[in-house]
C-alpha cells in the first residue's frame, strides 16, 4: 500500500515494559497503583515513576523511541536512574513501559533521602521515529508524501522541569511517586517536529500512597530467550532484544503451555530450558521482582523471531512489509523501527497467539488472505536475510499478535459487548472502521471504565487485541480486545 521507504537513520534499541523506579533503604514493596511501602529504615523513602503514552490521532507514527537520560529531584541533586535507557512509546498505548535504576532488574531498588523536594527534572535524548507521511507534502527535507520514513528530529529543549511548593514530601517508610505521561499526541507536531514544551506533551501526576495488596502491574506477552534456568527456587533468566537479562520467578500458580513434541509433560516448569524463546505474562511484585503468571513456548531459539506492525502488502502473492517492534534474539542489521520486507515461503504456517483470549466464530488467520494492514505479526526468520536496502528475509511461520490501535468510538452495541471505532490511523484506508469485540472483565480489562456502557460516540480509546481481516463485513477488520483504555479528549 505504501511501498516507498526513506531511511534517514537507524533507530535505537527498545525496551517495552513498565517504567518503575523504587527507592528505599532496606527494601520496597509495590501495589497495583505503583506506590510503595518500605520494609524498614526511616532515612529514605520509596519512590516510583510510571511511564505511559497517548498516541497521535489520525496521523501515523509507526514507531517512536526516545532515551530518558536523567530524572533528578531537587534540592539535593537526587538522581533516580544510573544509566540512560530507551523506551518505545507506540507500544505503550495500552501497556506500561519500564526503566530500571540499573541495567538489569534483579531486583529494582534505589535510595531516595526523605525530605521536601520542589522540582523534578527529566532529560530526554536521541529521539527516532518511523512515520507514514500522508501530510500531502514533503517533511524532514526528503520524506515524500506517501512514503514510510525513518526520522531523527531535533529535541530542543531536551529537558522538562516540574515544580511545586512542594512537589513531593518524602517521609521515612511512606511511599510516594508519580505518573509520567509522554504524549505523542501533543509532543509530535503536524510537520513531525517535536516540542517538549507543547501543552500536555509531558505531564506528571503525583500518586497517592496506598498499602501493598497486589502486584503493581501486569505485563502481557513479554517475549525473550531463556538464558538460564534455576531450580532452588524455581526461576529463569530471560534475555530481551536489548540485551537486558530479567530474572523471573515462578510459583505454584504459574501455568505452562508447551507442545507435546517439545515437552511431553506440557504444563510443568521442567519444560523450560535454556535457549528457548518463550512468551511470558508477568506481574511486577512489590519487592521489585518479576513473577510469571504464565509461560508459553514460542520456538526452540535456533532462528530469530521478529515482531512488527504490518504496514503494506505489495505483490501477488503478497510480500508483507512490517515496521519492526521487537526481535528475539537481536538480528544483525535489523533494528527496532526498521522497515522489513518479508517473503512467505511455500509452505508458510499461520497461527494465532491468543494467550487465552476467546476467539469468536468466523474469525480466521490461516493464510496470506487473512493478512491485514495494521495487524501485529511475529515472523520466524527462516532464511534469505539481506541488509538491503530494502531489508528483507523469508519466513516459514507467521503468528498473529496483539495490536494496539487508538481511535474514537463511533457506535456501541452493549448487549453484544462490541463497539465500532472510526478515524483510524492513516495506515488504514480512508473512511474505514474496525469492529471491536469485548468480553466481560477479566477476559477484557477496562482502564478508566468498568465496561463499555460509558463509551459513547466520540470517546477516544486505545485497544490492545488481536486484529482479524473481515473482508465480508462492512468493517475493514474485527479486533478481539484484551484491554481497552479510555482516554481524555485532549490527552495525555
Amino acid at each position: 500500500m505504501h511501498p516507498k521507504v526513506s531511511a534517514v537513520r537507524r533507530p535505537i534499541s527498545t525496551i517495552c515494559l513498565f517504567l518503575f523506579i523504587c527507592a528505599s533503604l532496606s527494601g520496597c514493596y509495590l501495589n497495583r497503583n505503583g506506590t510503595g511501602v518500605s520494609s524498614g529504615g526511616g532515612t529514605t523513602a520509596p519512590f516510583s515513576l510510571i511511564l505511559t503514552d497517548a498516541p497521535p490521532l489520525g496521523g501515523d507514527v509507526l514507531s517512536f523511541q526516545i532515551q530518558i537520560t536523567g530524572a533528578v529531584l531537587q534540592p539535593g541533586n537526587v538522581s533516580l536512574i544510573n544509566t540512560p535507557q530507551t523506551v518505545e512509546l507506540t507500544q505503550l498505548q495500552a501497556e506500561y513501559g519500564f526503566l530500571t535504576p540499573n541495567p538489569n532488574l534483579n531486583p529494582t531498588s534505589f535510595n531516595v533521602p526523605v525530605g521536601t523536594y520542589t522540582s523534578l527534572t527529566v532529560t530526554f535524548a536521541n529521539p527516532s521515529m518511523t512515520i507514514l507521511n500522508e501530510t500531502g507534502g514533503t517533511v524532514a527535507t526528503n520524506c515524500l508524501n506517501g512514503s514510510i520514513c525513518q526520522l531523527t528530529p531535533a529535541l530542543v529543549p531536551s529537558t522538562v522541569i516540574f515544580t511545586g511548593t512542594p512537589l513531593f514530601t518524602l517521609i521515612g517508610n511512606t511511599p510516594a511517586g508519580a505518573t509520567l505521561d509522554v504524549s505523542l499526541r501533543n509532543l509530535v507536531q503536524n510537520d513531525f517536529s517535536l516540542n517538549l514544551t507543547f501543552p500536555n506533551a509531558v505531564t506528571l501526576t503525583p500518586l497517592t500512597s496506598v498499602a501493598l495488596t497486589a502486584p503493581i502491574a501486569e505485563l502481557d506477552g513479554v517475549v525473550g530467550k531463556v538464558a538460564s534456568v534455576g531450580t532452588n527456587p524455581n526461576q529463569f533468566n530471560l534475555t530481551a532484544s536489548t540485551g537486558q537479562v530479567f530474572s523471573i520467578a515462578v510459583d505454584n500458580n504459574t501455568t505452562f503451555s508447551y507442545p507435546a513434541n517439545v515437552c511431553p509433560a506440557q504444563t510443568v516448569f521442567t519444560c523450560v530450558s535454556s535457549a528457548q524463546i518463550v512468551e511470558a505474562d508477568l506481574s511486577v511484585l512489590g519487592n521489585g521482582t518479576l513473577l510469571a503468571n504464565s509461560v508459553s513456548f514460542e520456538d526452540d531459539g535456533t532462528v530469530p523471531l521478529v515482531e512488527g506492525t504490518l504496514v503494506a502488502l505489495p505483490g501477488n502473492p503478497p510480500t508483507p512489509m512490517i515496521v519492526v517492534q521487537n526481535e528475539v534474539p537481536a538480528v544483525t542489521n535489523v533494528a527496532v523501527g526498521d522497515v522489513v520486507n518479508v517473503t512467505l515461503q511455500n509452505p508458510t504456517a499461520f497461527q494465532v497467539d491468543a494467550d487465552g483470549l476467546p476467539i469468536p466464530g468466523g474469525l480466521s488467520f490461516a493464510s496470506a488472505s487473512d493478512l491485514l494492514v495494521g495487524q501485529e505479526i511475529q515472523v520466524r526468520v527462516s532464511g534469505g536475510l539481506s541488509a538491503g536496502p530494502p531489508i528483507s528475509f523469508s519466513t516459514n511461520r507467521v503468528s498473529l499478535r496483539m495490536a494496539q490501535i487508538t481511535a474514537p468510538v463511533a457506535t456501541t452495541n452493549q448487549p453484544n459487548l462490541s463497539f465500532i471505532t472510526n478515524s483510524l490511523p492513516s495506515r488504514f484506508p480512508v473512511g474505514s472502521s474496525i469492529l471491536v469485540q469485548t468480553f466481560t472483565p477479566p477476559q477484557t480489562e477496562f482502564v478508566n471504565a468498568n465496561d463499555i456502557t460509558g463509551l459513547g460516540p466520540g470517546t477516544t480509546v486505545s485497544v490492545k487485541g488481536l486484529l482479524f481481516n473481515t473482508p465480508a463485513q462492512l468493517q475493514i477488520g474485527e479486533q478481539v480486545a484484551r484491554r481497552v483504555v479510555v482516554r481524555s479528549s485532549t490527552g495525555p
